[in-house]
């Protein structure tokens, strides 16, 4: 669950404070898009399509892991 994340504040983004803003981060940041749960009715998560090769998948888990370092969880995950 991404939403342990908002609340959080990245350096030459800002405020982290919803699943959008969330999406909005890995995009700009890190060129990994994501679609915002608001958008399907879950705030607290982001959906991610895997349809593609391994090598790009592990790839983005690997810009995904490297996000969320800077980040501090408002909650344990």
């Amino acid at each position: 669950c991404f939403s342990a994340y908002y609340g959080s504040k990245a350096e030459g983004f800002g405020l982290i404070n919803d699943s959008s803003s969330l999406a909005l981060y890995f995009l700009d940041k890190f060129q990994v898009a994501m679609v915002p749960g608001d958008a399907f009715g879950d705030d607290s998560c982001i959906r991610i399509s895997y349809a593609t090769s391994l090598d790009v998948l592990q790839a983005a888990v690997e810009k995904i892991r490297k996000a969320l370092e800077p980040l501090r969880a408002t909650v344990s995950v």
